[in-house]
């Protein structure tokens, strides 16, 4: 049987409970300035702006002002953690959005090698980065419960601290100059073609609808009447579990990427498919289902 009085137990609960506390806040403070500093580079900026395009369809400059955002925010509410104005009512709250978004979009990205969350300092999969956030949204929820009260808060401190964040960050790494091409953000999607040069063709395309499916059908009959490849390109909507039916159904042979619906139908008019002829990366031309021609598009790749 303890000898503690209870004022001396109360005390040394008190103790535990802030030793719990600033062991958490250290681990995500830390955790979120190491984060935050890997991808304080061009090429993890622009991974996270890639990112932030495919799982939103925002335009290039957007995500490009974004993907420093997050930085930003990794780095200053790591540092403000450090100091406890504004810990529970905002900074913790804040941990546990960011860590669950992140989380969210680790879901739906279980499948790549690198989730790019320590940039090229520490490679990591999708799923340790997933369990780890769990970890620390948990022990975020511990410190939120475990927090001591202070007895005047100041917002001004962190406020100064994640707006100082955000000037090292622009200023570090200042937003890139959006390309002047229109298919930008499909070109930042992949690479494996360069819609920056040379001529293509880019068919917008819904997996489930039918026009679409005849259009495909008609593009694909090209290949046999060229020597090599025509550079044709399709560009899906829909369930990606249905491209290798498309595929089979129109006879079709041509390099694809799938994008979400709000980027998709920035593209078309009212309903696909459209198809664009470009060159250089710029639109020469489109088609809407009804003034489609296949021998139009024929000559114009034959030249």
């Amino acid at each position: 049987m303890s000898d503690d009085t209870p004022s001396e137990e109360v005390d040394k609960q008190a103790k535990r409970k802030l030793i719990f506390e600033w062991t958490g806040v250290l681990l995500i403070s830390a955790l979120f300035i190491f984060a935050g500093f890997a991808k304080l580079n061009e090429d993890a900026l622009i991974n996270i702006r890639k990112a932030i395009i495919a799982a939103t369809g925002l335009q290039y400059t957007t995500a490009e002002f974004l993907s420093r955002l997050l930085v930003a925010l990794e780095i200053g509410i790591g540092i403000a953690l450090i100091q406890k104005n504004y810990r529970k009512k905002i900074l913790i709250p804040l941990v546990i959005v960011i860590l669950t978004g992140f989380s969210i979009y680790l879901i739906g990205n279980l499948s790549q090698e690198d989730c790019g969350c320590f940039g090229s300092w520490l490679p990591i999969t999708p799923k340790a980065a997933l369990a780890k956030n769990i970890v620390l949204i948990i022990i975020a929820i511990l410190v939120f419960k475990f927090h001591q009260p202070v007895e005047s808060n100041k917002i001004v401190v962190p406020a100064f601290i994640l707006f100082a964040a955000l000037i090292f960050t622009f200023s570090h790494q200042g937003m890139k100059k959006e390309p002047d091409n229109k298919f930008a953000a499909i070109n930042e999607l992949d690479t494996k073609i360069d819609l920056t040069k040379g001529t293509r063709v880019l068919a917008f395309l819904n997996l489930s609808c039918d026009h679409c499916k005849d259009r495909a059908t008609e593009l694909a009959a090209l290949a046999d009447e060229f020597e090599s490849p025509p550079p044709v390109y399709y560009i899906f909507m829909g369930d990606p579990d249905t491209i290798e039916d498309f595929m089979g159904e129109t006879g079709s042979d041509y390099p694809y990427l799938r994008i979400i619906a709000t980027l998709f139908f920035e593209y078309i008019g009212e309903a696909p498919p459209r198809i664009y002829f470009i060159a250089d990366g710029q639109e020469i031309r489109h088609w809407d289902n009804a003034d489609f021609n296949i021998d139009q598009i024929k000559k114009i790749l034959q030249k």
